[in-house]
C-alpha cells in the first residue's frame, strides 16, 4: 500500500483516496490540493473471491493426505 494513499468501505464500496499540495519548491504558500479518488470494489471483491478459493483448496489437500489416505497407508505398512 503506497504511503500517502487511504483505503475505506463505505457501504460496501471500496475507495483509495491519494491527495497532496500542490506548491513551489521554496516557497511556503500552497496553490492548491490535490485528491484523487478511485473506486477499487471490484478489485477488492476479486481478491476476496481468491483468498476463499484458495483456503478451499488448502482445505481439499489436507483432507486428501490425511485423511483419505491415512486408511491406505495403514494397509500397505
Amino acid at each position: 500500500m503506497p504511503r500517502n494513499s487511504l483505503y475505506f468501505s463505505v457501504r460496501k464500496h471500496w475507495r483509495r483516496e491519494r491527495g497532496g499540495a500542490d506548491k513551489e519548491r521554496n516557497d511556503l504558500a500552497i496553490n492548491g490540493i490535490i485528491l484523487n479518488t478511485r473506486d477499487i470494489t471490484e478489485s477488492v471483491n476479486y481478491t476476496k473471491a481468491v483468498e476463499q478459493q484458495i483456503s478451499t483448496v488448502r482445505e481439499i489437500a489436507w483432507i486428501q493426505s490425511h485423511i483419505v489416505r491415512a486408511p491406505l497407508s495403514v494397509l500397505w505398512d
